[in-house]
This record gives structure tokens, C-alpha cells and sequence, in this order.
């Protein structure tokens, strides 16, 4: 989507005679969108605006747009070739808080975002040959709109821009989590093995030894009780 500012606060959108958005499918910089603005130089008050010309910003639809802020700054008397290559971002990220303001709440980060790579080149226009016909053009215009002779400066007071495709291609980007829970356990599990040898075949050989040895204890104190001692046997001796 296009979005141009000439004055202060007027902000227009390319669309087609049937308020449908324009679309175009080709790369050429003839078959992409062109610009004839006028700017009305006659009608800025100094003391208000400090410049003269147009705002432009290529954003992605059901976006606002910020003129102001992102876009470029178009002046009269130039032709501007401007180009513009479409990358799409897919982020996925985790709700955050910033020092408890509940930023995840109130300013959500966009999970999807499609930003534009523009460039842009210039020439002056029109061209001394061209503008005693562009000058009728205008002439022929403004009088049958307005009903009286206007005159206009051309070169204060228009500018063309043409928007294309400089490819129709664009670049993806995911995010996705690149170590998990899973993958620390299994790199503690290959350190152990690393360093210290130790393996589950050898946490249960370990356990398998402690039980061995934790029998043989038991056995030997059991039989222990069971023989009896050579002063046991004496006394029974001479008892009987």
C-alpha cells in the first residue's frame, strides 16, 4: 500500500476509481504506479511550513501509516524513480515484561510484520521540451475545473513519482526456539559421559554393586547369630 502527504493534513491512498486498492504485477517502471502531484506552493504559509513538496511511505496493508515518521520527502521539479522489494518477517516471541509496566499487555510485539526495502533514484521533470505541452495539459485542466485562466508555475509546483517492483520475490524469516528442555538434559547427560565416564549401563552396574554388597553384609551378620559361641558350648557341656 501507498501513502503519499502534501500538505499538513491531507493524506491520500492509491486506489482505483472504484475505491478498490490499484494492484500491479509487473517490475517495469512503466507498469508500476505514477505520480502527478500538484503542490500548490502559492497556497503554504511561511510561518507554518518551512518546506514544500510531498511525503511518500510504501507500508504493508491494514497498517497505519505514519508519513511523518517513516516516510521520504518527495520536491518539485523532479522525476523519482522509486523501486521497492517486499520482505515478510514471522516472529514468534514470548510475552515480556518490562520492569512490571505490562508492556505484553499494552504494547504487544506483532508475531507477523511485512516491511519494505525501498530505493530511490531522481531526475528533473519535466524536461524544457515537455513542458510547454504539460503546461497546456494543466491549463486545459485547472480551467475546466475552476471556470477562470490559472496560472502555475510548473517548475514549483509538480513532481512525478513512479512506484514498481524491483523484484518479485521475497525473503522469509521464522523464529523458532533452537534449544529446548530436552537438549540441556541431553547435554548434561554427554558431558557426564564426557568427563566422568558415567553412563546409565554404569548407574546400574553402580546399583547392582552397593546391593551385592549390602547382601554380603547381611549374610555375614546372620550367621553370626546362627554359630554358636565356645563359651556357649562349655556352659552346655557341663549342664549336661
Amino acid at each position: 500500500m501507498i501513502t503519499w502527504k502534501i500538505r499538513r493534513s491531507t493524506r491520500l491512498t492509491a486506489r482505483d476509481p472504484q475505491k478498490n486498492l490499484l494492484q500491479f504485477l509487473f517490475i517495469s517502471p512503466l507498469k508500476g504506479l505514477k505520480l502527478n502531484l500538484f503542490i500548490e506552493s502559492s497556497e503554504y504559509l511561511g510561518f507554518l511550513s518551512h518546506s514544500a513538496g510531498a511525503r511518500i511511505l510504501i507500508h504493508g496493508q491494514g497498517e497505519m501509516p505514519y508519513p511523518d515518521d517513516e516516510g521520504i520527502n518527495l520536491a518539485w521539479d523532479f522525476y523519482f524513480h522509486w523501486t521497492a522489494k517486499e520482505k515478510c518477517l514471522d516472529d514468534l516471541l514470548k510475552k515480556f515484561k518490562n520492569e512490571g509496566l505490562d508492556c505484553d499487555t499494552r504494547c504487544p510485539v506483532p508475531c507477523s510484520e511485512v516491511t519494505f526495502n525501498t530505493a530511490m533514484s531522481l531526475a528533473e521533470w519535466p524536461s524544457e521540451s515537455y513542458q510547454g505541452i504539460f503546461r497546456r495539459l494543466v491549463a486545459k485542466r485547472l480551467n475546466k475545473s475552476k471556470g477562470q485562466d490559472h496560472y502555475v508555475p510548473i517548475n514549483k509546483n509538480f513532481l512525478q513519482a513512479r512506484v514498481f517492483y524491483e523484484k518479485l520475490n521475497y525473503q522469509e524469516v521464522k523464529e523458532h526456539l533452537s534449544y529446548e528442555g530436552i537438549n540441556l538434559v541431553a547435554d548434561i547427560g554427554g558431558q557426564l559421559g564426557l568427563w566422568i565416564g558415567l553412563s546409565v549401563l554404569t548407574c546400574f552396574e553402580v546399583l547392582e554393586l552397593v546391593l551385592l554388597l549390602i547382601q554380603r553384609i547381611w549374610k555375614k551378620v546372620t550367621i553370626k547369630k546362627r554359630i554358636p559361641s565356645k563359651e556357649d558350648v562349655k556352659t552346655w557341656e557341663t549342664t549336661l
